[in-house]
């Protein structure tokens, strides 16, 4: 990583500037008696999963972003999701070959 490290004795103490800190609030609510617990609990889990999943990334891809302005990273994402929304298009122009209103589209 871009950051620097001091290699210190065990019984030193390393100073670090905390980068980031975040907190989530997740609620569901699904109304449906018989399936209420079990489908709260999987959202909830899902949810979770996704914030672990995208924090390790966000970690993994730190020499990508450290140092960064907050301008460079709107940049970068916007970037990121301009390819990631082509990407898509893609994806759907390939599974859906007959476009609305063009020839062979719905009736």
């Amino acid at each position: 990583h871009k950051q620097t490290h001091k290699h210190t004795h065990k019984h030193t103490h390393v100073q670090v500037k905390p980068i980031m800190c975040a907190y989530k609030l997740v609620t569901a609510d699904f109304d449906y008696f018989g399936l209420k617990s079990k489908v709260e609990t999987f959202m909830i889990g899902y949810e979770r999963d996704l914030f672990l999943s995208t924090h390790r990334q966000m970690f993994c891809w730190m020499d990508e972003w450290y140092g960064l302005s907050i301008q460079q990273i709107r940049r970068v994402e916007d970037q990121e999701f301009g390819a990631a929304e082509r990407s898509s298009r893609r994806t759907w122009d390939l599974d859906n070959p007959q476009k609305e209103g063009g020839e062979g589209g719905r009736a």
